[in-house]
């Protein structure tokens, strides 16, 4: 098999679906921003291809696997939903469009895309005022990162913990 599968990012969790790749017998390229990435270190090593351009930047990416000729693009255990499916798409590979994956990675959009939809989908509201601590998310798909608690104090402001 000379199935080309390009990961999008290098991250200890890429180096482990690429190492499964080669042992089900794909050819694995792989592009990240660092150099130093696991990824690209394990390319490196193993004499595999690799390119240095960011996750976020789905053009960048596409400008270093172009010659490459690949089979398939993936991301593993990163947010770099819109990346993949450009990649996937300009180089002929099945793929969600990025329109899609763009919803994927801001809760608000998505819940008021679905809402278009269906209208029995709820839309959280800020609470009303209350002693309680309440937690709040970012919109954004980045799991943990921007998660704060804030309570409403005796002067009408909402203060951060």
């Amino acid at each position: 098999m000379n199935d080309l599968l390009c990961f999008v990012g290098g991250g200890l969790e890429t180096v482990s679906a690429m190492g499964k790749a080669k042992s089900l017998g794909y050819n694995v390229c792989v592009t990240d921003i660092d150099e130093n990435s696991a990824g690209i270190r394990g390319a490196k090593k193993y004499g595999k291809r690799w390119g240095i351009a960011s996750t976020y930047d789905a053009r960048a990416t596409w400008k270093v696997v172009e010659p490459w000729k690949i089979d398939a693009v993936v991301g593993v255990a990163v947010d770099c939903g819109p990346t993949v499916s450009y990649v996937a798409k300009l180089a002929g590979c099945p793929h969600i469009p990025v329109s899609t994956t763009k919803l994927g990675q801001n809760k608000r959009e998505l819940k008021d895309h679905l809402k278009c939809i269906d209208s029995r989908i709820l839309m959280p509201r800020f609470p009303e005022p209350t002693d309680e601590w309440i937690v709040v998310k970012p919109v954004d798909g980045r799991g943990a990162r921007g998660v704060f608690r804030v309570r409403y104090n005796e002067m009408g402001k909402y203060v951060v913990l």
